[in-house]
């Protein structure tokens, strides 16, 4: 809604995010602005600032869970926490290197931003403006798809 220049005109700023897996927590940030921008220079010396406000859940069996771009102040998580499946640990936001409001989510086989990206599978979940679900069937979901939990 509106012309966009305004987070809250954006479908899902503030949304909770909910960690889609039991893990524990290994780093967050929760300080960086929803400004949509971020300084290039600080990529060499500190390459998560790309993220903005961001949780890195480690999975465990070599799986980490990283959850990006988060409302600056929300994150609820803390390092060495665990988290459970369904917890909120955080808010959609705008922050690091964002267009407009959103969650980056990405499973990866290690906790550095060089680590490889591992497939995710979701259930109880459906395409925003669609009229059913797919109860308890996983899919995954395509780059850009706007997606709710049932």
């Amino acid at each position: 809604r509106g012309d966009g220049a305004d987070n809250a005109d954006w479908f899902g700023f503030g949304a909770q995010v909910l960690a889609s897996a039991d893990g524990v927590v290994v780093s967050t940030e929760n300080s960086r602005p929803d400004d949509r921008q971020f300084d290039q220079g600080k990529l060499a010396t500190q390459p998560w600032v790309l993220f903005g406000n961001y949780v890195l859940v480690d999975y465990g069996k070599g799986r980490y869970g990283v959850y990006a771009h988060l409302q600056q102040g929300s994150v609820l998580a803390k390092a060495g926490a665990r988290v459970r499946r369904g917890e909120a640990i955080g808010r959609i936001g705008a922050s690091g290197s964002a267009m407009f409001p959103h969650l980056h989510y990405q499973v990866q086989d290690g906790p550095s931003l060089q680590a490889e990206g591992l497939p995710s599978y979701f259930e109880h979940i459906r395409a925003v403006g669609a009229q059913s679900s797919d109860q308890g069937v996983l899919r995954s979901v395509d780059t850009g798809e706007i997606v709710r939990g049932d």
